[in-house]
């Protein structure tokens, strides 16, 4: 209840921007943030990496998953994915990257006034928050934050959730093994392939099935209790060990640091990649699954 009571008041201090209303500059509503004391780069993480927006220019559209957001009080804004790419000693983005490229740049120590993640899920804007190491952002500056990634060209609307870093520090696989998972899928053809097919049925879903509560995201209770599925839908008598697994493994792929968790656990559950084919084929036909 507090949670969507806290998301409630953000989306309403955020309702301007579907409509074009900007009062005043929303970077004057932003702070100067203290810096973290301990800034070193971590093992796993890129030391210098971003592109800063120039006055004018726009982000352009970003892929599905977590991208990380960087502000300082001179208007410079970065936003960038936190996996970027495959790179096994270095998979992984953070805050402190991206300051170390401004100060790279810049010649002198920014002043960072707004920072934290942004989940792109379908190619929405789904959630905004302050979850960073580097410096703490209050979540009442959130709605502030969210016009600045507004009028650099990210696509932000009325929908989306304003989540603060307690909502989103626990619970799901940490930054250093989301990368190892999603190395391990995407540098083999077959996990890959078999990847591409679980988000493309996500994608399918999402259609038919999304959430009213979370934007962006699926409602697999509404699919899982849909009375329109196929005729030969799944249901609870078949309810074996890697039925269960398919239950478990919906609510991972609507967070991307655990999207990347599924095949690995799978694999380690000693399932054979023609079993998983199998499974993938059959994906549809959980649709009603809990209607008996």
């Amino acid at each position: 209840m507090v949670r969507f009571f806290f998301i409630g008041f953000l989306a309403l201090q955020l309702s301007g921007l579907a409509h074009g209303s900007e009062p005043c500059d929303p970077h004057s509503l932003l702070s100067v943030l203290d810096l973290n004391s301990d800034l070193k780069i971590k093992e796993g993480e890129k030391s210098v990496y971003g592109h800063i927006l120039k006055k004018g220019e726009k982000v352009g559209d970003l892929k599905d998953g977590t991208h990380i957001y960087l502000i300082d009080a001179d208007h410079h804004v970065m936003i960038e994915p936190r996996f970027p790419d495959l790179d096994e000693a270095h998979p992984i983005v953070t805050h402190r990257s991206l300051l170390n490229r401004l100060r790279e740049t810049l010649k002198k120590e920014p002043k960072l006034v707004a920072l934290g993640e942004i989940d792109i899920d379908h190619g929405l804007v789904s959630s905004i928050n302050n979850h960073a190491g580097t410096a703490f952002m209050s979540e009442e500056e959130l709605p502030a934050a969210a016009k600045v990634l507004k009028n650099s060209g990210l696509k932000v609307t009325s929908e989306t959730q304003l989540l603060s870093f307690k909502m989103v520090k626990n619970g799901h696989d940490p930054e250093h093994i989301a990368a190892a998972f999603r190395i391990e899928v995407l540098k083999d053809p077959k996990l890959s392939a078999l990847q591409n097919r679980l988000l493309d049925f996500r994608k399918k879903v999402f259609a038919r099935f999304p959430s009213k509560k979370e934007y962006g995201k699926v409602d697999w209770v509404s699919f899982l209790q849909s009375k329109i599925g196929p005729a030969d839908h799944l249901n609870v008598t078949d309810k074996n060990e890697l039925n269960q697994s398919v239950l478990t493994f919906l609510g991972w792929i609507e967070n991307p640091n655990d999207r990347y968790r599924v095949l690995p656990t799978l694999r380690m559950k000693q399932y054979s990649i023609e079993e998983l084919e199998t499974l993938f084929t059959n994906l549809e036909r959980f649709e009603g699954f809990f209607n008996y």
